[in-house]
């Protein structure tokens, strides 16, 4: 069994966040946002600019890993 990620790399939203998944809707990263500043730092997690920054990033790491990149 191959642990690389399978291209496409997408990022999809969910209630809480980003979730970031391969070609097989394996989920390979979890980001959690809200929506304003204030409900972020209240949470302790990002809001949704950081968060989507962040998913990027890690989906594009992805791609690199899956030799997609």
């Amino acid at each position: 069994m191959s642990f690389a990620p399978s291209p496409p790399i997408r990022i999809l939203r969910t209630q809480g966040g980003l979730k970031v998944v391969d070609g097989s809707a394996r989920p390979l990263a979890y980001v959690y946002t809200r929506e304003s500043e204030a409900d972020a730092r209240h949470a302790g997690v990002l809001t949704e600019a950081e968060g989507t920054a962040v998913a990027q990033i890690n989906a594009r790491a992805m791609k690199y890993a899956a030799g997609t990149g």
